[in-house]
């Protein structure tokens, strides 16, 4: 995976953060992202999620690969709901 796509994937994670030198990093480890294909404590940020769903095409991609089997999102009310 590339770094733009691990952003893309931290951008709608509630373990975001911000550091104005050096860009988003992950708030539990202080760095950039370094998972390989999905992070193992990625939290959804459903504010975020559903900001940028409809204008990064990526975002969808990424909220479609994350959520699988019995977390697979469902469409509702025009973002999603998941079931537990």
């Amino acid at each position: 995976m590339k770094i733009k796509d691990k952003l893309n994937y931290c951008r709608i994670c509630t373990n975001a953060n911000i550091d104005y030198d050096k860009g988003l990093l992950c708030s539990l480890t202080d760095e950039k992202p370094y998972f390989e294909e999905t992070c193992e404590d990625f939290n959804l940020n459903e504010e975020n999620a559903e900001r940028l769903v409809d204008r990064e095409p990526d975002v969808k991609k990424i909220m479609t690969s994350v959520y699988v089997g019995e977390k697979k999102p469902k469409k509702k009310r025009g973002f999603f709901s998941f079931r537990k």
